[in-house]
């Protein structure tokens, strides 16, 4: 399955952003809060400010701010100035989560199974007749 990193890259990147935050909690391993200091050069996690996947995997702080600002199938090159990385890969996360939350996850398991199956060697993108599509 490829995607379309110029209209719709939350279609790869978010899906990439929710897969990483449940292998890292499926695999058993802690996620702590890390700050980088000397300009960034310099990484250090704080081993007792433990992150949930809930909020901190799915990057819910960085969605917050922006979280109005474009529909999910709004092409990535007309996203708002500096909402790019909030849309592409904090919304689409979230939005799986809840989805796992919800539905459960072997739900959503058989729903993204589907959805690779359907889009095997194709380029998938929301409707273009959907009432909220921007195109």
């Amino acid at each position: 399955m490829g995607s379309n990193e110029f209209e719709d890259a939350w279609i790869d990147e978010g899906f990439n952003t929710f897969s990483t935050a449940r292998a890292i909690e499926e695999a058993g391993f802690p996620n702590h809060y890390a700050e980088r200091f000397f300009g960034g050069f310099v990484p250090y996690a704080f081993r007792d400010i433990r992150l949930s996947r809930a909020t901190d995997g799915n990057r819910l702080h960085f969605y917050r701010p922006s979280a109005e600002a474009d529909a999910q199938s709004t092409p990535t090159w007309r996203y708002w100035p500096g909402t790019h990385s909030v849309i592409t890969y904090n919304k689409t996360a979230l939005w799986l989560y809840t989805l796992e939350k919800h539905l459960g996850w072997p739900t959503l398991q058989k729903i993204l199974a589907t959805f690779f199956e359907r889009w095997t060697f194709a380029t998938p993108g929301p409707p273009t007749s959907s009432p909220w599509s921007t195109r």
